[in-house]
């Protein structure tokens, strides 16, 4: 028996000295003590207590699973004794703890429901001590109402921040805040606004009046209402310096106003003062940022590299410099800004010419002066980048390269060489466009019959080919075949261009079939196609004049003077085009109106016994 009463004298001996050893801040020793305390557990309520102590020092020591293992243990015992226990040491005040050893295991609705739980118990019960009543259950209603706005809970949230605001508790400046927060969520912007207005402007001695003050500008600037954003980061960068740490996130939030103002230096300044005010990293880098950002707009990089270099500890790279020198261009050619970007794309070559963006820098200024319809200062450019072998511009440069030589300058010559080392590389439709460019030019080269049979044959059996690519290629193949007199491939050619074509093509083509006609000798059939193709060429008046033209070759040869002399005399009368083919139409009527001078001769008055009077003779010289 006696020594059951050591024991039991043990345990409040070891438990009152860790006790002692707890409130002097020895936490390490005072928990030996309360473990020795429970070596002897007689008493309920002390093993109850020693746990409760033990938890809280595992909580400071953060071993929070053994912390909450104790608390809960403590829990367990202390129900069936609740009344025992003083307000700091309560079944309220473990649930208070246990709350706390959650949220720092990030269990936000485990931590929510102990708070609660917490919350309730103080609210049952009557708090006799000052500081739970006055510090440990305002937290709890605070700590509680965190989780719930971490849950997405926004009534019940609201309805502990309005506990503490409504009771005037320690931290109501902290709920007054978070509420706001809680109604910006809810869309209730002009509730929000209010709230911050309150705790900015009318508790200025708050300590979260700065981040009221913050999160007012923050709002309005959310709302695109920029000038109203101003005024309370005003205040927060110029009355709290060296006060608050959300000056350079004021100043960074200024400097993104401003530049959507469009007033870049202001910017500028806003951006610069917070490398003055000892930026954090996060804060240096996006000030940073917009400075950047600001000069590259600007087209300025070389006052960002030198304001990088007044920064102490800043040193910019050769390789830094080529990348910004690059995107400021870059950021011209992308915004539409052309005449501005071949500026800033020449300065680049120039300090960079062997930079990594060099193939990049020729090729967009190239493209620049392209959209810009100067084509002869954008071909070097082209030609450049096609003289340093295979790239992801070659290709491209190889078709630019190839419409500028053919359709600007006309030299026919670079063309055909863009356009056949494209179609060496080129698949699907690009092999197809490379092709045709090639045959255009090689026709247009001449002295490449051979090759543009052969491509136009290729593009006429190319599966992506229209039926008005067929047509142009069958143009080449019939004007080929013309000049090498090969009149049946050159006919046959013509007549498919004839019913595929339109336009000016489609005009040759339809004189070029009688004309090959009448070439071949046929003239019947030659008078017939040119009678019929006069109708289709109304509105092509050169090539109506030919074909009257024409039409006066068939009827002279024919011997009927007189209608060969009326389609002359139709052109040279009415057609004020071509000068050529009116020179023509006049020569031929004059030999027309030789011959006909001469028929006078024709029938002469018969003579006795002599021929029929109605024959025709010609002077022995005609």
């Amino acid at each position: 028996v006696k020594s059951v009463e050591v024991r039991k004298a043990y345990q409040q001996v070891a438990y009152f000295r860790g006790v002692q050893l707890y409130n002097e801040g020895n936490g390490k020793a005072a928990k030996a003590m309360f473990v020795k305390s429970l070596e002897n557990s007689y008493d309920s309520r002390i093993k109850a207590l020693a746990n409760y102590w033990i938890g809280d020092i595992n909580y400071v020591l953060g071993d929070y699973g053994s912390s909450i293992n104790d608390f809960k243990t403590f829990i367990n015992i202390a129900k069936p004794q609740a009344r025992l226990f003083t307000d700091e040491a309560s079944i309220e005040t473990a649930n208070y703890n246990l709350g706390y050893n959650y949220l720092k295991k990030q269990n936000f609705t485990t931590a929510g429901s102990y708070f609660s739980n917490a919350v309730k118990g103080f609210e049952r019960s009557r708090i006799s001590n000052d500081f739970v009543k006055n510090s440990v259950y305002p937290d709890a209603l605070l700590r509680a109402g965190d989780c719930d706005l971490k849950n997405n809970k926004y009534p019940t949230a609201l309805n502990y921040y309005n506990k503490v605001i409504s009771n005037r508790s320690k931290g109501q400046d902290y709920a007054l805040y978070q509420k706001s927060i809680i109604l910006g969520l809810q869309d209730k912007d002009v509730d929000k606004i209010l709230a911050l207005e309150n705790l900015a402007y009318k508790n200025t001695n708050s300590e979260y009046a700065d981040d009221a003050l913050l999160e007012l500008g923050a709002t309005y600037l959310q709302l695109n209402k920029l000038s109203q954003a101003v005024k309370p980061l005003n205040i927060l960068v110029s009355k709290y310096k060296n006060k608050s740490d959300l000056i350079n996130a004021g100043l960074l939030k200024l400097g993104l106003i401003a530049y959507n103002q469009d007033q870049t230096d202001k910017a500028l300044d806003y951006y610069k003062r917070v490398f003055s005010n000892n930026p954090n990293a996060t804060e240096a880098k996006d000030a940073l940022r917009g400075i950047e950002e600001i000069y590259i707009d600007k087209g300025e990089p070389e006052k960002y590299f030198a304001f990088l270099e007044s920064i102490p500890g800043y040193k910019v790279s050769d390789a830094t410099k080529d990348s910004l020198s690059f995107k400021t261009a870059e950021n011209l050619y992308q915004n539409g800004n052309y005449d501005r970007a071949i500026s800033s794309y020449t300065s680049y070559i120039r300090q960079f010419p062997r930079g990594i963006s060099v193939l990049d820098a020729y090729y967009q200024r190239a493209e620049s002066y392209y959209i810009l319809k100067k084509y002869t200062q954008a071909l070097p450019d082209y030609e450049n980048l096609i003289s340093r072998g295979f790239s992801s511009y070659y290709a491209r440069s190889l078709r630019k390269a190839g419409l500028i030589s053919y359709n600007v300058s006309k030299d026919f010559g670079k063309a055909y060489n863009a356009y056949s080392k494209w179609a060496e590389i080129a698949t699907g439709d690009d092999l197809f466009e490379a092709q045709l460019g090639t045959v255009r030019s090689a026709y247009r080269l001449g002295g490449k019959s051979r090759e543009v049979l052969s491509l136009a044959e290729a593009v006429k059996n190319n599966s992506n080919a229209t039926q008005a690519d067929k047509g142009e290629a069958s143009f080449y193949i019939a004007k080929t075949a013309l000049d090498a007199k090969d009149y049946a491939k050159a006919k046959a050619n013509f007549v498919d261009v004839s019913k595929i074509l339109t336009g000016e093509q489609k005009a040759e083509a339809i004189y070029q079939v009688p004309f090959i006609t009448y070439k071949q000798g046929n003239l019947t059939d030659a008078e017939s196609l040119a009678q019929s193709a006069a109708s289709e060429l109304g509105d092509y008046d050169d090539w109506l004049a030919k074909l009257y033209i024409l039409l006066g070759d068939i009827y002279a040869q024919q011997g009927d003077l007189l209608n060969a002399q009326a389609y002359l005399e139709a052109i040279v009368d009415n057609y004020t085009g071509d000068a050529t083919i009116l020179e023509e139409a006049r020569i031929k009527l004059g030999k027309v109106k030789a011959l006909d001078a001469n028929k006078s001769r024709l029938i002469a008055p018969a003579k006795p016994g002599g021929s029929n009077s109605g024959d025709l003779e010609m002077d022995e010289g005609n």
